[in-house]
């Protein structure tokens, strides 16, 4: 039988080169001014980068990107195409590497999401950040992990729970969550043995249900899947516990006969597809 740490590199070599096709010929835009590598922890991974248009000065609206990846793989390189791509339509976009099981166990993940949102609240003068307007995204692993930030920063239960104290929590205006998972159970419940603190499983679990936390000052949401994307069935339960807050919210499940869209399609930004998909979330982040 595999290690947790066997299947991780199996994983991430397997999903590292579906990437690098994806963004193959990708080079960093004209018109995009770029901070890198700036540490926003103390661990060799706490690492994330800004990205600014050039043409805009002042101060900008931000989008705070948690990637995805399963919990265990997954970095800032990969997603700084889709990031700056974002930066374009106006933002500042932060896009930040967070530490990855079965390396490091549940919470840390969740911490280091915590950490991102206070670097933009304490370094919001050195690079012009708007703290009026915050926004984040997140995808698959990411989108769980933001919206668990969302529930920590609104539910002092949760952040009592994880031992949050003594730490200002910004609150997105808006947030959109991207072929997210947000329920576990049966095999999903499983391949999380290898993310939760080990010889914790059972005592921990309840931990990672967002939905099980969120309340009614959840932030504005906008939702994203497509017709193959194998989290689809996580969706409606997304759609039907914001409505059930009324929680303002919008889903969109793309599908198409040009091309085939799988999970995290929206990442491509080479496809039209994807940019009417991203074009759409973002117009919903600037309505609030």
């Amino acid at each position: 039988m595999k290690s947790f740490i066997q299947e991780a590199r199996e994983f991430r070599k397997t999903v590292g080169e579906v990437d690098d096709l994806r963004d193959e010929g990708l080079t960093t835009p004209e018109n995009i001014l770029r901070y890198d590598n700036i540490d926003y922890g103390v661990d060799e991974n706490h690492l994330l980068d800004v990205y600014r248009p050039k043409d805009k000065l002042g101060k900008l609206p931000v989008i705070i990107s948690v990637h995805g990846g399963g919990w265990k793989y997954g970095d800032k390189e990969r997603y700084q195409y889709y990031c700056m791509d974002l930066a374009l339509r106006g933002f500042a976009v932060i896009n930040f590497t967070y530490r990855l099981a079965p390396e490091n166990r549940f919470p840390k993940h969740l911490y280091d999401v915590v950490k991102a949102f206070d670097f933009v609240l304490k370094q919001h003068e050195k690079y012009n950040f708007d703290l009026d307007h915050v926004y984040a995204v997140g995808d698959s692993a990411g989108a769980h992990l933001l919206s668990l930030y969302c529930c920590l920063a609104i539910n002092k239960e949760y952040r009592k729970e994880l031992k949050i104290k003594n730490i200002n929590l910004l609150v997105p205006k808006a947030i959109g969550l991207n072929c997210g998972i947000y329920h576990f159970e049966g095999v999903l419940l499983e391949k999380m043995k290898g993310v939760l603190k080990k010889g914790r499983f059972e005592k921990d679990e309840y931990l990672i249900e967002s939905l099980d936390w969120m309340n009614e000052k959840f932030p504005p949401t906008y939702i994203i899947s497509s017709d193959h994307d194998f989290l689809l069935h996580q969706q409606p339960l997304l759609k039907k516990r914001l409505d059930d807050l009324k929680i303002e919210n919008e889903m969109i499940i793309y599908n198409s006969n040009e091309e085939v869209l799988n999970h995290v399609f929206h990442l491509n930004i080479k496809s039209s597809i994807s940019k009417e998909a991203n074009d759409k979330e973002i117009e919903f982040l600037r309505r609030h």
